[in-house]
This record gives structure tokens, C-alpha cells and sequence, in this order.
């Protein structure tokens, strides 16, 4: 695999270190072609090399060693440890000179030190150097020869336009004013790991800071462009990738939102928890919104979510969105992603307070339709009306909806049985089943449990799976509301993830830290909690 390896490090003024004899008489080390076994002594300097500078084993060289244990690749490793961990074992000075003058440098006269210059006095850099009482920071990029040799970084030309390009990134990664950053570098033409060493430091004391963001924005600035060629044939593969793998997942999920939207879901456990939450919040004062809830209250909603999250169709379409989400997000980040059970993911955090609400609901005694989601277009009470002169058994039912919960007219129970009537009469399924349920639940008019049957069962005849689902318990004396809560909270979901499904994007929504504190000051000061996840109201009846 194409990979940069980068060694970073620095060097006190006046500092020396125990390696530098045998960095002046390394000769004995370096490459040779000799397919014998690694000698003992070699072992013997690897182990030491390993146990001085453990990060050598992120090397190529080190790598062939243990794949082959020759004496020539062990000679090599040593060859190219040694050589990295230079600027640790020789004062600043004598380390300028050894990188401009060691054996493999690529010269240019006497030695191989350039800068933003090609041409660089080497006794006049020393100099410099030595004025200089700060740190002064190293850097070594190595490339295998394939890769140097494919790309172009094998000559010190090369090396000195990408680093010359780059002076401004160098700057701002070590937080130094560009027009005060010093650099030189070296190029050395290694057998199997040709590198560029670099010195950095800046003129001005109060200057110069070097953390692992830091190096890790220098190793991805070079990174990105040394292998920008090898990276856009990667983006290009991986976008076709995208396509192809999102738009599957989305397939999927547009299958199973289906599923989710036209079937009853019968779950016990959901029913238990629903009760519990509707006892609950008729305990708990304010608002009922997740971010307002005492913990006790936030734990059962959180089992409720947990719990819808173990039906098939939820489970199936969450493992779809979460691998559409994998592959977004590898699409720009290299860490891979952490799944988060439902109930965490802030990205579904609106089934919360959808879960609250329909206890509410029940709490409440809110009338509310399983065929809201199926009414997109909003019409005025004058359209209805019209439509209802032309014997529109649909507006009937509308109408009556609207005197049922007051929305747009004054509440008036008895209108809206009349309505339900008229259209139930002539085969209004929606009309059937809505009648039948006020008969059930006696809330609205008296209780009647024959009147309630026989609208249900015309309605079941029209393939009403909720009118069916109610006759078939209507003798475990349940309340219906309750005894739908897992198919209310199965179409919320469903629409939740169809709008998941649409609105994910490999770029992301971001919103930097100075907006969100903004943003937060604002929540706050109109009364909403630091954890508050409440949801705008939808303008639409409930589900029930």
C-alpha cells in the first residue's frame, strides 16, 4: 500500500546524543546486497535500535526484515533507523552538516542542503543555526523507491518545489508567522527508502509550538499531495462506490418504510411500557417534551425506543441506514464510525418525543387517525363543504374530523358522529372504522359494543388491517389506543427514516463551535434545557 512515513522531532540548542561516533563511522552499515542470514551482532543492534527507537518499526526496511531476515535487509533497517533517529543523538550543527554531506545525499557541489534557494552556503547555514538559541524541529518523509520513482520524488528538485509550495502550511501547523519560519532539507537517495530531511525553527522567540494536530495537518498536507494522483483515482472509485452502495441502501429503505407504513405491529412489551409512560407523565409537571423529563420518565421512553428498535422492519431499515451512513462517512473521515443503539442516535431523537406524544395522547383522550399521514393536500372547511354538495363521502369524513378536534371549527361532537355516519353509510371505510372506534372506546358518545362491531367489520371488509386488528381483541376489554401505540410508533418511525433516507449527505451538515455556542445562548434564554431535544410541532393530526 502507497503510505508516506513521517519522523518528526527536535533538537535543544547545545543538545548532543550517545550514537554520534557511530553515526560518524556508520559506513559498516550500509547497504549491501547479502542474502545470508542477519549476523548476531546485527540482532544484537536491532534489539538495542528497537528498545531506543520503538516508532522504527513503522519502516519499510523493518518490514522486508521480518519478512526475509538477510544480512543485507538487516543491514538496511539499521542503515535507515539510525539515519531517522539522527537528530536526536547530534547537536543541531553537526546534524545540518551530516544531512548535507552523508553518503547517498544528493549534491549539488560539496553538499546537498537547499532551501527556498537551490544553492545554499553550507558554513553560512551553520551559522545561522548556531545563532539560533531556541528549538529547532526535524522532519524526515520517507517514500519506498516504487512509489518515489512513479511519482517523481526521486530527485531533490522535486523535494524542494513540494516543500517551497507548502512553506505557508509548514507556518500555520507550527504556529509560526510565515516571514519568520527558517527551513532547510536534504535529499537522500537511499536503495530502498529515498527521504527528505528537514530542519525548521523560527527567528522570532516568542514563536514556534508543535503539537500532534501539528503533525498530523503537516503529514496530511504532504500526504495529499505527494499522492494526489493515486487519491483521485481512489475518489473517483469511491464515488462510484457511493452511488452504488447508497443508492441500494436506500432501495431498501424505501421497501421496508413501506412495509412499516401499511402493517399493525403487535407488541406487548411496547403496550406494557406505553402504560407505565402514560401513568408517568400524568406524575410528572411541565412540559413534556424528552430534554424536560425527569430521569426516571427519560429511562422508560428510552426502553420504548429500544424496543421498537427490535422489530424486524425497524431493526432491518436501521442496519440499512447505518451502513448508508458507514459509507458516507468514509467517503471524507478515516476513523471508522460508531453505531449507537436507537435510542442514543441523535439523528432519530425525534421518535423520543414522537414516543411521548402518543402517550400523551392516551393520556389526554386525543382523537386522532391512522390516515393523517395519507392526507398531504390541506384543505379550507369552504372546499369541504363544496365537495360534500357533490356527495364526496371522503370530505364527509374530513369534516367530521375537523368538528372531532376542533381544528379549524368549533368542537362538536355530535356534528362529527353525524358526518361519520352519513359517509360510513354510504362505504366510507375511513368513516367505518373511525365510528366503530368511538363506539369502543366510549370517550366521545356511549359506550356500544354491537354499534362498534359492525362498523369495524365493514371496515375490515374493505381491508382495514387496524379495524381488524381491533376485532380480533375486542373482547381483552383493552383500551385501543393503547393496543395500537407499536403501530403508531412503527408509521412515525417510518417517516422519520424516509426522512433520514433523503436528507444524508457525504459532506455533512456542520456548524462551527462559535455558531452553536450562539445558537445555545439562545435556547437557553427562551427557557429550553441544555439536553432539551424538542422537536418542532408538525401541523397534522396524530395517529392513533
Amino acid at each position: 500500500m502507497a503510505k508516506l512515513i513521517q519522523k518528526c522531532g527536535y533538537i535543544k540548542a547545545g543538545g548532543g546524543g550517545a550514537y554520534m561516533k557511530y553515526i560518524a563511522t556508520r559506513e559498516g552499515v550500509e547497504l549491501i546486497e547479502n542474502n545470508a542470514p542477519a549476523t548476531g551482532k546485527q540482532k544484537a543492534l536491532i534489539a538495542d535500535v528497537l528498545h531506543d527507537f520503538p516508532d522504527s518499526k513503522e519502516l519499510f526496511e523493518y518490514e522486508d526484515y521480518l519478512a526475509k531476515p538477510t544480512a543485507g535487509n538487516a543491514s538496511a533497517f539499521l542503515s535507515a533507523a539510525l539515519d531517522r533517529n539522527a537528530h536526536t543523538i547530534q547537536d543541531g550543527d553537526v546534524y545540518m552538516k551530516y544531512i548535507a554531506t552523508r553518503p547517498r545525499a544528493e549534491k549539488h557541489g560539496e553538499h546537498g542542503l537547499f532551501s527556498s534557494s537551490l544553492h545554499v552556503d553550507l558554513d553560512a547555514a551553520i551559522r545561522e543555526l548556531e545563532a539560533h538559541r531556541g528549538n529547532t524541529w526535524t522532519f524526515i518523509y520517507s517514500l519506498c523507491r516504487a512509489d518515489a520513482a512513479r511519482l517523481g520524488y526521486d530527485r531533490a528538485e522535486s523535494w524542494r518545489n513540494l516543500l517551497m509550495a507548502h512553506h505557508a502550511d509548514f507556518a500555520a501547523a507550527m504556529r509560526i508567522s510565515p516571514e519568520h519560519l527558517h527551513w532547510y532539507a536534504a535529499f537522500h537517495d537511499e536503495g530502498y527508502h529515498p527521504h527528505v530531511h528537514m530542519m525548521l525553527w523560527s527567528d522570532d522567540s516568542k514563536q514556534g509550538f508543535l503539537n500532534e494536530s501539528g503533525v498530523k495537518a503537516m503529514r496530511s498536507v504532504m500526504t495529499n499531495e505527494i499522492f494526489k494522483q493515486d487519491m483521485h483515482q481512489l475518489y473517483v472509485q469511491k464515488d462510484l462506490s457511493y452511488k452504488e452502495l447508497t443508492g441500494e441502501a436506500r432501495e431498501t429503505m424505501r421497501s421496508l418504510i413501506e412495509k412499516m407504513q401499511g402493517q399493525v405491529c403487535d407488541s406487548p412489551v411496547i403496550e406494557q411500557q406505553m402504560q407505565e409512560l402514560v401513568i408517568a407523565l400524568g406524575k410528572t409537571k411541565g412540559k413534556k417534551q424528552y430534554g424536560y423529563l425527569p430521569k426516571n420518565v427519560k429511562e422508560i421512553v428510552d426502553s420504548v425506543v429500544n424496543e421498537l428498535a427490535k422489530q424486524p422492519e425497524v431493526a432491518a431499515c436501521y442496519e440499512a441506514w447505518n451502513k448508508l451512513r458507514d459509507e458516507l462517512e468514509a467517503y471524507y473521515k478515516d476513523s471508522p464510525r460508531k453505531r449507537l443503539p436507537l435510542s442514543n442516535q441523535k439523528d432519530f431523537r425525534a421518535i423520543k418525543n414522537m414516543v411521548i406524544q402518543e402517550a400523551e395522547n392516551v393520556r389526554l383522550g386525543i382523537i386522532s387517525f391512522e390516515d393523517s399521514e395519507t392526507e398531504n393536500t390541506p384543505v379550507s372547511v369552504e372546499e369541504l363543504e363544496k365537495a360534500v354538495a357533490r356527495d364526496d363521502t371522503r370530505a364527509m369524513y374530513r369534516l367530521g374530523k375537523l368538528c372531532l378536534t376542533g381544528e379549524l371549527v368549533e368542537k362538536d361532537t355530535k356534528t362529527a358522529v353525524a358526518w361519520f355516519r352519513q359517509a360510513a353509510e354510504q362505504g366510507d371505510a375511513y368513516a367505518q372504522y373511525a365510528l366503530g372506534k368511538l363506539y369502543l372506546q366510549g370517550r366521545e358518545v356511549p359506550q356500544g359494543k354491537d354499534e362498534a362491531l359492525h362498523w369495524m367489520e365493514s371496515s375490515a371488509a374493505q381491508g382495514n388491517v387496524y379495524a381488524q386488528y381491533l376485532i380480533d381483541r375486542m373482547d381483552e376489554q383493552r383500551d385501543p389506543s393503547i393496543l395500537l401505540a407499536a403501530t403508531k410508533l412503527l408509521r412515525h418511525a417510518s417517516r422519520i427514516f424516509r426522512e433520514q433516507a433523503v436528507t444524508t449527505n457525504p459532506q455533512g451538515i456542520r456548524v462551527d463551535s462559535r455558531r452553536r455556542k450562539q445558537l445555545l445562548r439562545k435556547r437557553l434564554a427562551l427557557g429550553h434545557k441544555i439536553d432539551d431535544h424538542e422537536e418542532p410541532v408538525q401541523g397534522q393530526q396524530h395517529m392513533t
